[in-house]
This record gives structure tokens, sequence and C-alpha cells, in this order.
């Protein structure tokens, strides 16, 4: 879930079974793989202020270390392929107190409902255009206890 609080509150999130879709399907796409998580970040991030007004810099929280010019290069990638005008983007540590951070929680604990919910679909068309997708790359594992054996040799 993705937030911004810039005098109006606007909530984006995906459900964990959609992201569980999204990162499959990026996984098949996409090399190098380690950066899908920043992919979807990004995305969510330009659907949350394509539409906006924004004559200030937006101030991005630091979800990962490190990252922020990965991020911040998805982000005017996405304004450039939309022709958009992009905002001015910083990285900084938001906070608790923040009115983004308020209203992200809040939505979290279901107190609130997101203003906008997407789907896999929804990102791979931002990212992608509108892929050919098969439905078998959007099916997610129905196993119960299933886990990522990522780095193991053997099943």
């Amino acid at each position: 879930m993705v937030a911004l609080a810039n005098g109006k509150k606007i909530t984006i999130k995906i459900t964990s079974t959609e992201k569980q879709k999204l990162i499959k399907t990026i996984l098949e796409l996409d090399k190098p793989k380690k950066k899908y998580v920043h992919k979807i970040f990004g995305a969510l991030l330009f659907l949350l202020l394509k539409d906006e007004d924004i004559k200030e810099p937006i101030m991005i929280d630091k979800e990962y270390f490190g990252h922020e010019p990965d991020i911040k290069n998805i982000l005017l990638q996405l304004f450039e392929k939309y022709q958009l005008k992009s905002p001015e983007i910083d990285f900084g540590l938001v906070g608790k107190k923040s009115p983004a951070h308020d209203i992200g929680i809040r939505v979290f604990r279901k107190e609130d409902k997101a203003i906008l919910v997407v789907t896999a679909k929804d990102i791979l068309e931002v990212l992608y255009g509108k892929p050919k997708l098969s439905r078998a790359s959007l099916r997610v594992s129905t196993k119960k206890g299933w886990r990522s054996r990522s780095g193991r040799d053997n099943p």
C-alpha cells in the first residue's frame, strides 16, 4: 500500500493475491529479477501521482535503502513514457507523525478503505504497455505451506 498526503489524502493498494500474480509474471518477463520490487513500488507511486497537480517536491519514504536511484529512475521513466510532467522527487525518512503514514496505517488496519485498489493487470499495463499474457502466467500457487526455495538446488 502507498499513501499520499499533500492536502488531500490518497491511498492505493494491491491485494496479496494480486501481488503474487504480479511478481510471478514480472519474474517470467524481466531480468534482472532482483529489481522487480522496485518496479512494483515505482509503478504504485506513478499510479498514485500521475493525476495529481503537484507543484512542490514530493518526499518518498526510504523503504528500500540504497535503491532510491533505481526507484527514482523507474518513476521518471514512467512519467516520460506517458508524456506527463514529473514532480521533483526527494527521498527521506517520512516518519510516523506524517499525514501519509497516518492514512496508510488506517487503511492497513482496515479503519479506512483505500481510494484506489489496483490489480496485477493494472501494474503490468503501466510497466509494459499491454503485455500478451496467458492465463497460466497469472495463476497463484494454492498449495498450503508453499514457500519459495530460491537459492536451493534440491526440490
